[in-house]
């Protein structure tokens, strides 16, 4: 009994702890065998078997493999701006685009230069007469001028965020001309103010009986400038872009102005001329700008539609010129003849190139429609306003007060009396061009 009691304590205390072992999360092992597989002899207890060595628990997280560690797994990258705007196209980085320019200016101003006239009034031609009628002269107000615009541009950042452009344009050449002619019958003259006088008077062109005569007026305006912007991303959305502009820009603008007469004088007693002369005058003013600009660019885009929204302000100094120049010759049926650097309305007095310069401001407005075709290339339509606050027009720098007498005294005939006149004006106004634009433009 004794024996059996001892083998029941020792099976009790080994069954507690195999539990005890199970709670604390270890594998379970088979028990070792507690007897020998022999005995000494009956009466003699059992010895008990060394515990045999248990195996390490087996690790929960399987350990890295040999070499050197795997890379940290990456972000997912971002979205692309404007992804479904334009086909994706502010997500483009150089444009460029040519712009067809259908664009009117603000017309030149002149004052009457040639007339026509009745024989029987008492100065026939001079403004005021009764038959007087202006044939070249007064408001020219601008016809419709075609032109050719380019744009181009760069982002530095493949966002947009910071990036370049530049554009360069012009137009076409205005001109406004006369070219007439006379037997003496109508009246063709050419009128002023007689500072002398006091009175509105005239050169005569043609008159019946003493001189048949030609003239020709012919007035041109041309324009062009170009500009370059760095541009920077203010904040932009879902759709659009809002960014902001500062760089430089430049503008040209020049008026040409020219008149050529000839006259034939004849005698009562014969029928061909004795004498014939041939006058011409000419005005021209260049004007440059530059200065530096601040603007902003609006884009919003929606599927293959788009809408561009800029505003531009320029200030600098306008640099303004003015020349003016006239020749005079005359040949005879005796074979007299001789040049003169005087016209009619460009005389010593006035004859010559002068220059000032002005503070000016220089606003421009546009907007555009498109369209895109592709990824790649899109259809724009849209307006532009231009505004130049100072220039010099041809038209303003003619002085129709005269002295007549200055021109005699040139010839020989006579002395100059009384003021010398005309003179040079130095006057100044403001310009301005508007109009559409039919554009084809290419993002890449």
């Amino acid at each position: 009994m004794k024996h059996v009691f001892l083998a029941s304590v020792v099976i009790g205390l080994a069954v507690v702890g195999r539990a005890s072992a199970a709670d604390n999360g270890a594998a379970a092992l088979p028990s070792p065998p507690l007897f020998s597989s022999t005995e000494s002899g009956a009466g003699n207890a059992p010895e008990a078997a060394p515990p045999k060595q248990m195996p390490p628990p087996r690790a929960l997280i399987e350990p890295a493999p040999p070499g050197p560690p795997p890379l940290a797994p990456t972000a997912a990258p971002p979205p692309p701006v404007f992804a479904d705007a334009a086909l994706d196209g502010f997500a483009t980085r150089w444009w460029v685009g040519v712009d067809y320019l259908l664009w009117w200016t603000k017309g030149d101003r002149l004052p009457p230069l040639v007339t026509s006239g009745a024989p029987n009034d008492v100065l026939p031609g001079a403004l005021g007469e009764p038959g007087t009628q202006t044939l070249f002269g007064g408001d020219y107000n601008s016809r419709i001028r075609s032109g050719v615009r380019v744009r181009g541009g760069y982002w530095f950042t493949p966002d947009q965020t910071f990036g370049i452009d530049a554009t360069f344009f012009f137009l076409g050449g205005q001109s406004a001309s006369l070219d007439d002619s006379s037997d003496g019958n109508p009246v063709l003259a050419r009128p002023f103010f007689n500072v002398n006088t006091g009175h509105e008077d005239a050169f005569l062109v043609a008159y019946p009986g003493q001189q048949s005569g030609e003239i020709a007026a012919a007035l041109s305006t041309r324009l062009w400038g170009a500009d370059t912007d760095l541009r920077g991303m203010l904040f932009r959305g879902a759709f659009y872009q809002v960014n902001l502009l500062g760089g430089f820009r430049f503008l040209a603008l020049h008026d040409s102005l020219g008149l050529k007469e000839n006259d034939n004088f004849y005698s009562p007693l014969v029928s061909f001329p004795l004498y014939w002369t041939t006058t011409m005058d000419r005005f021209h003013t260049s004007n440059q700008f530059y200065g530096g600009q601040l603007g902003a660019d609006i884009m919003w885009c929606r599927g293959r539609f788009f809408i561009d929204v800029l505003g531009k302000v320029a200030l600098g100094v306008s640099v303004e010129h003015a020349g003016i120049d006239g020749r005079s010759s005359y040949n005879s049926q005796i074979g007299r003849s001789g040049t003169i650097d005087a016209g009619l309305l460009a005389l010593p007095s006035n004859i010559g190139y002068y220059g000032q310069d002005h503070f000016a401001v220089v606003p421009e407005f546009g907007i555009n429609f498109g369209y895109a075709l592709t990824r790649h290339i899109r259809l724009t339509f849209g307006y532009t306003f231009l505004y130049w606050s100072s220039v010099m027009r041809a038209g303003d720098q003619i002085d129709r007060g005269l002295n007549p007498t200055e021109l005699t005294s040139l010839t020989g005939h006579g002395p100059l009396i009384g003021p010398a006149r005309p003179s040079f004006p130095f006057h100044s106004t403001d310009f301005w061009a508007q109009g559409l634009n039919f554009g084809l433009q290419f993002r890449y």
